[in-house]
């Protein structure tokens, strides 16, 4: 039985659709946290070392590429089976399409991952060396600045890969469900972003982008400032 429009539902029924698919998301986002931590940790000791000793760390970082493809690509399939199943008890994340997806979205991940840990690291080496630094204060502060920052970017990570994988299984279950119309539910509080707000109850064919150039929430092929750690989700009918 298909659902009502969205503009049909109460303001209740939408929080109660909203909560329960978010409280999914937050129950998986900390199991990929648990997941992502390790990697960063890895990184720490590898740039750390690498630097220490007088080396680059770009190598450090990419030679946990394979570590972080295999992680992400496992964890993605995990996501997209379980919140896939939703709209249809039949769909299956191993076939066609679907395994493409989620193979080439966490290559893209972890290249997009890398290179923004690479920028990082390389801005307090030169930070360290503008300031005459030794190669072993640098290496120190290096340690310091992942002590620091991976617990929020193994949240972020985490976090945003969730409500990626989850908002792709989805739309592409209830597309193979039959549904023919998809709509924007925006987060019911107050941390929603103001252009997901806007856009709440907006309606579209199923396999059409909405007004903000995302066809799901948290759509990576989008403008990152509106898919990065998106909790919004959809009604389909």
């Amino acid at each position: 039985q298909k659902s009502l429009k969205v503009s049909a539902w109460s303001e209740e029924q939408k929080a109660a659709h909203w909560k329960r698919i978010d409280t999914e998301r937050q129950t998986w986002a900390g199991l990929a946290q648990k997941k992502v931590a390790p990697l960063y940790e890895a990184e720490a000791k590898a740039v750390v070392t690498a630097v220490g000793a007088g080396g680059k760390p770009d190598k450090a970082i990419q030679s946990l590429k394979k570590k972080w493809t295999d992680s992400l690509e496992q964890l993605t399939y995990n996501i997209v089976e379980h919140f896939g199943k939703a709209p249809t008890k039949d769909f299956n994340p191993g076939t066609g399409w679907i395994r493409a997806w989620i193979v080439e979205h966490a290559a893209e991940s972890v290249t997009s991952i890398l290179a923004t840990n690479l920028d990082d690291v390389n801005a307090i080496i030169l930070a360290g060396t503008t300031d005459n630094l030794t190669v072993s204060q640098i290496a120190k502060s290096l340690r310091q600045f992942y002590d620091d920052q991976s617990p929020f970017k193994a949240m972020r990570v985490a976090r945003t890969e969730v409500a990626q994988a989850a908002g792709f299984a989805q739309h592409e279950s209830a597309k193979e469900a039959g549904w023919t119309k998809h709509s924007w539910l925006s987060s019911r509080d107050e941390r929603v972003r103001d252009s997901h707000q806007e856009i709440d109850g907006e309606e579209q064919p199923i396999g059409e982008p909405y007004s903000n150039g995302l066809l799901f929430p948290g759509d990576p092929s989008g403008d990152p400032a509106e898919s990065i750690m998106c909790r919004c989700v959809e009604i389909f009918h």
